[in-house]
């Protein structure tokens, strides 16, 4: 994902100039801000995840086909891992910050927007540091922050995807998609 965020202040001058025949003379003050260059934030996959695009900064994880029971059971066959890394950040930039959002969420969980077939039910998907339990999913609602540890910030983001049910309990199989934005703040 070659993702870059931009801060961009955009401003109108209007002058308004009676008709006059006399020249006028006009101060104007013109105030500007200097924004650093972004960091590119590029998407891999790590342990045999399947990671497809980049090219258009939309890259599409997928998570091989997998029975309700192992959703349930929280297997690590119901996941894929992948690594965020950072290139081209200003030499100010020593952090960076996190935040994931979607349109439809169930807590922790994004929820299914599948049309194929039958879509599963119940079924969502959480984002967490690879390595952490189900209590370490990130809110989608790009409010909840993960900031980046100094290691991190070195050698990259580590990610696991997991597909959880929504309800325990209350899942059923079928097909699955969801999309989530990844925001991230430079600091």
């Amino acid at each position: 994902m070659k993702l870059r965020v931009f801060s961009v202040f955009w401003g109108s001058l209007y002058l308004l100039f009676p008709h006059m025949g006399i020249a006028q003379n006009i101060d104007i003050d013109f105030k500007a801000q200097i924004v650093e260059n972004t960091c590119l934030i590029t998407l891999q996959s790590l342990n045999g995840s399947q990671l497809t695009g980049g090219s258009d900064d939309t890259y599409t994880l997928t998570i091989p086909s997998v029975g309700l029971d192992k959703i349930i059971k929280g297997d690590a066959a119901a996941q894929a891992d992948f690594k965020f890394v950072h290139d081209e950040c200003s030499s100010y930039t020593t952090g960076i910050i996190t935040k994931i959002q979607a349109a439809s969420v169930s807590g922790n969980l994004v929820n299914n927007t599948s049309t194929r077939g039958t879509p599963a039910a119940n079924i969502g998907i959480g984002f967490k540091r690879r390595g952490s339990d189900d209590s370490g999913f990130i809110k989608p609602d790009n409010t909840t922050a993960l900031t980046w540890t100094s290691e991190e910030f070195t050698s990259g983001l580590e990610m696991t995807a997991a597909l959880r049910e929504t309800t325990p309990g209350s899942g059923s199989a079928g097909s699955f998609d969801a999309q989530v934005i990844f925001n991230f703040i430079y600091q």
